[in-house]
């Protein structure tokens, strides 16, 4: 397998003479803090420039940098730091071969921060400086939750590529194609089930993917870059997705996100970039302050006073979902901004205690949480394992369970698939029983006698739960959160069992004989 070739200069720009842009430096996050002063700084009247939320990156960008080249050059557009910053994670290079480390990306942020510019930039680089980086033609594809979207951006970016690049432009709405005097190829498709059909692409940008159902994304249009390659197209393909906050129907997004959120919480890198700009957790998310968490553009494109007027309009909730990027019912949650967060702790809990499991709702995804308590009566917990099979599951929990006075509280659906050596560590846990302890443990919660270490993903899991009266009773309801919220459970039952009184031995009276 040969490695993708590098760049050079003259490589850069490839249609009529152009100045070149002056390269722009991003703004890593330490500098970020440095200028800040601390990360709880005041984003009210200027965006901040790195996500919230971020997966691992070490490598360097090949292709970032040709982006924003082109942006500057045909589109007259000077890319945002933030922009040159996602830029630079999703299309990380290995070092050693020049090729793409990530085969997909998400990158979500607030609405009006110029995530299209992003993409637009990105369709016109491909098909251009890409393109003859590879030496190989390439077919990009774009798509959108509505096809006017889609079409908007061919008709944004395809007379640049015609007036500059002499590219053949076909415009019959809803079959959009460019094509290339290399060869490369450009097709606008329908977000449906259909949409990937007798193609095989290098690129794929879906906008706004909150409204894109999962079997267009899973079934459709990731199956097309199967066969592309460093061999057959000159290097990898990527997925590139991009959006707001959506609900909690948005099953695609919310399950790529949960992928995200589960490689930033094993420090590890995998093949998939995710980036979010959004209020921490756990915050007053109405307070001005966090806003710019949100909108990295706040300051340059987007002002404090427009978005000031979003939020007096009396549908709360679509401000929330496109101006701070969070998913809807987020102001309807069981705990109080900067609950959980108060509960941080950086100290181990004891060995033991109880290990509560359950599933994802769709049933891709098995989860488990550890509660212990230690001598003075605070209950640890923290995620145990998220694995994506149920033999993983079952691997996951024999290994976890080492320490013989550990136990296990399973859901009904899961009863019948505990290994045999934990059958008698084994307790059934459902509903009723989050009936029962959702109050016992918000009450821990609110009595600082319930810490964890600052695992993200539980950390989203349990700040946007909803909980419900039912029965006189208060639970949480994975029908009213905007996500799953499968870890919240299950730290429910774990620290409401937990914490459960130990039994005392009953004393033992000893007669001795004179």
């Amino acid at each position: 397998m040969n490695a993708a070739p590098k760049i050079t200069e003259n490589q850069l720009f490839l249609g009529k003479e152009v100045t070149p842009s002056k390269h722009l430096d991003s703004v890593s996050p330490k500098s970020e803090l440095a200028r800040t002063g601390q990360d709880q700084a005041d984003y009210s009247r200027f965006g901040r420039v790195q996500p919230r939320l971020e997966t691992v990156r070490k490598g360097n960008s090949v292709y970032a940098q040709l982006v924003v080249d082109f942006a500057k050059t045909y589109m007259q557009v000077d890319l945002m730091d933030w922009q040159v910053y996602a830029l630079e994670g999703l299309f990380e290079s290995d070092p050693d071969s020049g090729d793409l480390i990530n085969r997909a990306g998400l990158i979500s942020v607030a609405r009006q921060c110029g995530k299209t510019v992003l993409g637009q930039a990105v369709l016109g680089t491909w098909l251009t400086s890409i393109a003859k980086l590879r030496g190989k033609p390439q077919t990009v594809v774009n798509s959108a939750h509505e096809l006017t979207l889609a079409v908007r951006q061919f008709e944004i970016v395809a007379p640049i590529l015609a007036e500059y690049f002499g590219a053949t432009l076909k415009r019959a709405y809803g079959r959009n194609t460019c094509e290339m005097p290399d060869g490369s190829r450009w097709l606008v498709k329908a977000a449906t089930p259909s949409a990937g059909m007798g193609l095989s692409a290098d690129l794929i940008w879906v906008d706004e993917i909150y409204a894109v159902d999962d079997q267009v994304l899973a079934h459709s249009l990731r199956p097309t870059m199967k066969a592309r390659n460093v061999r057959t197209a000159g290097g990898s393909p990527i997925m590139m997705m991009t959006s707001t906050a959506g609900t909690e129907a948005s099953i695609a997004m919310l399950r790529y996100r949960e992928q995200g959120l589960q490689l930033i919480d094993e420090k590890r890198q995998g093949s998939f970039y995710f980036a979010e700009w959004s209020p921490p957790p756990g915050v007053d998310v109405m307070e001005t302050k966090w806003w710019g968490w949100a909108n990295p553009a706040l300051g340059q494109t987007l002002e404090l006073e427009s978005l000031l007027l979003d939020a007096d309009h009396p549908d709360r909730s679509s401000f929330l979902r496109g101006s701070l990027n969070q998913f809807v019912n987020a102001d309807a949650c069981w705990l109080q901004p900067g609950q959980w967060d108060a509960c941080l702790s950086d100290m181990e809990g004891p060995e033991g205690g109880w290990i509560a499991v359950d599933s994802s709702l769709d049933g891709s995804r098995y989860v488990a949480v550890r509660a212990a308590v230690d001598d003075v009566g605070v209950a640890h917990v923290n995620v145990e394992f998220v694995v994506g099979s149920l033999a993983e599951m079952q691997q996951a929990l024999v290994d976890a369970c080492r320490h013989p006075s550990t136990m296990v509280a399973v859901t009904p659906t899961l009863e019948n698939h505990v290994p045999l050596s934990l059958e008698r560590r084994k307790k059934v846990v459902g509903y009723g029983e989050l009936m029962k302890y959702t109050s016992l443990v918000k009450g821990m919660i609110n009595d600082s006698r319930l810490v964890h270490m600052g695992q993200s993903n539980l950390a989203e899991h349990m700040n946007r739960a909803v909980a419900i009266y039912q029965q006189n009773a208060l639970a949480l309801s994975s029908k009213r959160s905007p996500g799953p919220i499968e870890l919240a459970r299950c730290t429910i039952w774990a620290a409401a069992l937990a914490s459960r009184p130990k039994q005392a031995g009953k004393p033992m009276l000893v007669v001795v004989n004179r």
